[in-house]
């Protein structure tokens, strides 16, 4: 979401002397090789050179995929459930001829979703109703525009009622609309006051998202890359798996006037990895797909990414996708490549919904 590089003089004796402070993650024994998803597609927020500019865009795929993929990730098998949980208690009423329970009306017909529609209609209305699960789910689909067309404004309104109500996690995605430039309610300033609430309240995205605002700056406050690293630094020294995936990519680009430290970086990657963390498998499978540190290994690039594509990951489901798709670091398989990219689509993946463009293909719900 552009949250990316930082203007302004980085003073990098500080920042090397504050890395070097943090325990050097143990090598984590290296991990099955996933097949890599090669991210093609990616802004830069300022001028920067070629390497520069691919480490960006798959740090940002990772960071705002992160961000999706807390709750984006689950947004189809939790959205199947409650359409299910929906279906079964309108079968259950209709064959029982049950009063329907307290605080539920009846259903009309316009309430009633219609097969070809599928039961956004009775999510939305169980939303209404105040049914948390529901609100969170609806305001994923209109963040990632599925099963729905995309709507930030709506998706924000969502967010904002389980925001009032102290949820960390909403507070922290309502930021990340916010902050986005593709917003059409951005406010970085607010967007910062979020991500410190969410911090606050412990939800492990938020601090990295307040760490990124930090290290760019915004309007009316000038970029903090001395303070950004030390609030990553110490995220990681508590083992917050994004904190550390973050700090991993940093290293390997050398933000904030961190010294440039491929190996650190991949020790970093490996130490989230083997606690489960989906996007430092993707960013291991990005290492491997590009030499970086390492000798290029497209079949162990693809295995990682593979990992993390079936872990849930949007971004590493799309280049898995690619890999699949153009037979790099193993067979080729189309058809398995057009199931990642959807999967990756319905998770909010841009790239991934380009992807399915190209190939003329339609999501269905």
């Amino acid at each position: 979401l552009g949250l990316y590089f930082a203007g302004g003089t980085h003073d990098r004796q500080a920042s090397a002397q504050l890395l070097s402070a943090t325990p050097t993650p143990p090598p984590a024994t290296p991990a099955p090789t996933p097949p890599p998803t090669v991210e093609e597609h990616a802004p830069e927020t300022r001028t920067v050179t070629a390497g520069e500019a691919t480490d960006a865009a798959h740090r940002q795929d990772s960071v705002s995929s992160n961000l999706d993929g807390a709750e984006a990730a689950k947004v189809h098998d939790g959205f199947e459930q409650l359409k299910q949980s929906l279906e079964g208690e309108q079968a259950r009423q209709a064959s029982s001829h049950e009063p329907p329970p307290i605080n539920q009306q009846s259903p009309t017909p316009e309430a009633v979703p219609s097969e070809r529609e599928g039961s956004f209609e009775g999510l939305l209305s169980q939303a209404r109703q105040g049914n948390a699960q529901a609100i969170r789910l609806v305001a994923t689909a209109y963040l990632n525009g599925w099963p729905v067309a995309q709507d930030w404004r709506e998706a924000s309104r969502w967010y904002a009622m389980l925001a009032d109500q102290g949820d960390a996690e909403a507070i922290t995605k309502l930021g990340v609309i916010l902050w986005s430039e593709e917003s059409p309610v951005r406010d970085q300033r607010r967007a910062t006051q979020l991500f410190l609430e969410g911090a606050k309240l412990n939800d492990p995205e938020a601090v990295t998202f307040l760490a990124e605002s930090l290290l760019q700056g915004y309007p009316g406050k000038e970029p903090d890359p001395q303070r950004a690293v030390k609030l990553l630094l110490a995220a990681a020294q508590q083992k917050n798996l994004f904190a550390i995936d973050l700090l991993g990519w940093w290293v390997l680009e050398g933000v904030a006037g961190i010294p440039a430290d491929p190996k650190k970086a991949r020790q970093l990657f490996q130490e989230a990895w083997s606690a489960g963390h989906a996007p430092a498998a993707h960013a291991l499978g990005f290492i491997n797909r590009n030499g970086r540190g390492v000798p290029k290994d497209p079949a162990k690039a693809r295995e990682f990414y593979r990992m993390a594509a079936q872990a849930g990951f949007p971004a590493a489901q799309n280049t898995y996708g690619i890999l699949l798709s153009k037979g790099i670091g193993g067979p080729m398989n189309e058809a398995e490549a057009v199931d990642w990219f959807s999967r990756a689509a319905k998770s909010g993946d841009k790239n991934a919904k380009s992807n399915l463009r190209d190939r003329g293909v339609v999501l269905t719900r």
